[in-house]
């Protein structure tokens, strides 16, 4: 005991010991941007495994990387990460110009956002195309698609997709190779003092850690960790303002015949009935990927604050890659629905996923992210909330959470701080299914 306390007192004398909860996309990039800024920290990551971690949404086969947002904001920064996709020695080698083709039936559509590519001076070449164009190009891998009544496409040529677990891997080893710690160990509890304010973290081994500032991105975890930390204490909570969903993914490995017909398929949002899913191009190894757009939850009471919190089973089956028979039939079925919706009848009953994955994290009503601190605990600050679209953003995130930490004055002016403030007015996103409302539990 002598030497905790002594320890936390030396770290109360030491500004510069930030600890980092969580390695996705919000920690690792943390983790770079604060190791290029201030070389002289000590930056502790702690993450449940070795990264990258493979229960983490982050950690996956690929992500679309694009510039289309209906909010101008979004656009602009989206639009500069892809610049970085593009351009950067670190990440330019896991990025893939393939295009992306996507039905936007709400949230403005298609024309909304080529109003802001033409604001902003990009993507000069995007453009909408019909179910008839659209049949005919991409080598006719639509030929079959169930169009239903889509009568519209955004199509954008420089839109690509990047190997979302290489590139994680490569951001959090360039933090490693500049002096931060990884700590394959989870975080069971945040150590919150009278008065509300933390001072480090407790491992689920029980040893404790501590530091100056603590960043809390755990994604779909994040939740529990604040009810566990201050069960008695609402305030803390993270209540309404995201909630774990899971979304289904599956992976079909081709056949070479099937490589040759399917490699022009650009990535692909298809958001519409039937379908409702998303496609990506072909990987290096010959996997094509498959979600569906349909989030489930998993809520549970948590018992120590007697709240209901959605949080990611505990096993390996329920949050990474796993043969398929090991998740629900029906949700087997759903990817059926997105095969053929995508590439026809015919495709459904030749591409079989081998593999499914319920990939967990937190969604927020608005879909916006929260990178704040905690407005009611002094030293601990927030970044979680992907809702689905945060992975294209992994080169700059992290010049936000820093700036958010260390720059807090500056940061109260920034546009983003207002959007992603922990104490918003929460407004429902006109994607009215963001929110799963369905659960996991009724599945089987």
């Amino acid at each position: 005991m002598q030497h905790q306390q002594h320890h936390h007192h030396h770290h109360d004398l030491n500004p510069s010991s930030i600890i980092i909860v969580g390695a996705g996309v919000f920690g690792a990039s943390t983790a770079l941007h604060l190791s290029r800024r201030y070389p002289s920290y000590g930056i502790t990551v702690f993450d449940r495994s070795p990264f990258p971690s493979p229960s983490a949404a982050s950690t996956d086969i690929s992500k679309i990387v694009r510039a289309a947002y209906s909010d101008l904001n979004y656009c602009r920064l989206a639009a500069r990460s892809h610049d970085i996709w593009r351009n950067d020695r670190l990440l330019n080698k896991f990025y893939h110009e393939a295009g992306m083709l996507s039905i936007r039936p709400y949230k403005g559509g298609a024309r909304a956002m080529l109003e802001n590519f033409k604001r902003l001076g990009i993507n000069e070449d995007a453009k909408v195309v019909t179910p008839e164009e659209v049949k005919t190009m991409f080598n006719g891998v639509f030929e079959r698609a169930n169009f239903n009544k889509v009568e519209e496409f955004l199509w954008e040529p420089n839109a690509g997709w990047a190997e979302a677990a290489n590139a994680l891997a490569a951001i959090m080893q360039a933090a490693v190779d500049n002096g931060v710690s990884y700590v394959s160990n989870a975080v069971s509890k945040l150590i919150v003092v009278e008065g509300r304010c933390c001072q480090g973290v407790e491992l689920t081994d029980g040893s404790k850690h501590y530091a100056s500032k603590v960043l809390l991105c755990a994604g779909a975890d994040t939740a529990r960790i604040l009810a566990e930390s201050a069960p008695q204490d609402p305030g803390l909570h993270a209540g309404p303002r995201f909630v774990a969903g899971a979304i289904i993914e599956a992976k079909v490995k081709l056949t070479s015949e099937q490589l040759e017909r399917y490699k022009a398929t650009p990535a692909v949002l298809w958001d519409a009935d039937p379908a409702r899913g998303e496609t990506m191009p072909p990987t290096p190894d010959g996997y094509l990927k498959f979600i569906r757009d349909i989030p489930l939850a998993n809520t549970l009471v948590h018992a120590a604050s007697k709240t209901r919190i959605s949080v990611a089973p505990p096993n390996a089956e329920g949050t990474e890659w796993t043969a398929r028979e090991n998740l629900p039939e029906v949700l087997q079925d759903e990817m059926t629905t997105v095969i053929g919706g995508i590439f026809g009848p015919d495709a459904a009953q030749e591409l079989i996923p081998q593999h499914l994955r319920l990939c967990w994290e937190p969604l927020a009503p608005d879909e916006s992210w929260f990178v704040t601190p905690h407005p009611r605990c002094e030293n601990l600050y927030i970044a979680t909330a992907g809702s689905g679209h945060a992975w294209k953003f992994l080169p700059v995130l992290g010049e936000f959470t820093v700036r958010m930490m260390l720059d807090p004055k500056g940061w109260e002016d920034d546009e983003f701080a207002k959007s992603w403030a922990w104490d918003r007015e929460l407004i429902d996103s006109p994607d009215e299914d963001v929110i799963p409302r369905r659960q996991l539990a009724d599945m089987r």
